[in-house]
């Protein structure tokens, strides 16, 4: 690797001493041991299909508050796509994630545990329902019980 040459005065004598000292790692590199130790950033690709179409990388920061769930990977992924869009939209397919074979991916699952870095996470997105009054259904004549005829 490429090396700086500092010159550091001693306190106790007039010698000089050279020391060398690596430069900076890149990121890529930065991020490759901080997943070794642990911390650092997993990232998904979050593909959606339906009323929008997207396709985003979204890292999941580690080690998070809590660790990263199938849910809460859904939910920062739906704040983002509404960030992107100025649709009205909600979740289709029972607001399922799913991987991009179409496996279902359970909400309570970890994310490290059934997805690899890297990969493919799927939403599909449907357009809002609106709520319309429900027409009010037409009433019946009152019977004449006590109409004599």
């Amino acid at each position: 690797g490429r090396y700086f040459t500092h010159v550091v005065q001693m306190s106790t004598d007039s010698r000089v001493r050279r020391t060398r000292t690596p430069r900076r790692a890149s990121l890529a590199s930065r991020c490759a041991l901080a997943m070794a130790a642990g911390v650092g950033a997993f990232r998904v690709t979050v593909r959606t299909e339906g009323l929008v179409e997207l396709r985003f990388v979204m890292p999941l920061l580690h080690p998070p508050v809590a660790p990263w769930t199938v849910r809460s990977l859904r939910d920062r992924a739906v704040e983002r796509v509404k960030r992107l869009t100025n649709e009205a939209f909600t979740l289709g397919d029972g607001g399922n994630v799913r991987d991009d074979d179409g496996c279902v991916l359970f909400p309570q699952d970890l994310v490290s545990d059934v997805v690899d870095d890297g990969d493919v996470v799927v939403l599909t997105i449907q357009a809002e329902e609106t709520e319309e009054p429900e027409a009010e259904p037409p009433r019946r004549a009152r019977s004449g019980r006590n109409h004599r005829s």
